[in-house]
């Protein structure tokens, strides 16, 4: 899990006033991947690319998007709209469906 998707739900989380200590568990299965240079690379190569398209996606998005790239594997989202755009990543598109 890219750093700042961990960011991203944990503010939602606690926001909704889940405890860390869940958090904590939940995230106990998930591998953290953390900002390092080849992701900030990415980052910037992937925004020249788009922003010169006219295209650039939003700052957490393009993130996610370059942590994947440089990491060479696809983005799983409930959200593949945000992500189709971006040159060089793999999307996976994915529903929850309604428990009945």
């Amino acid at each position: 899990m890219p750093w700042i998707t961990q960011a991203e739900f944990s503010r939602g989380a606690l926001f909704k006033d889940v405890s860390l200590a869940m958090l904590a568990g939940f995230y106990a299965s998930f591998h953290l991947l953390p900002l390092d240079q080849a992701t900030m690379d990415a980052y910037c190569r992937l925004w020249v690319v788009m922003a010169r398209a006219g295209r650039a996606p939003d700052y957490p998005d393009l993130w996610i998007a370059a942590c994947a790239v440089a990491k060479k594997v696809p983005v799983l989202t409930r959200n593949p709209k945000h992500f189709c755009e971006v040159p060089e990543l793999a999307v996976i598109g994915y529903e929850i469906a309604s428990v009945q």
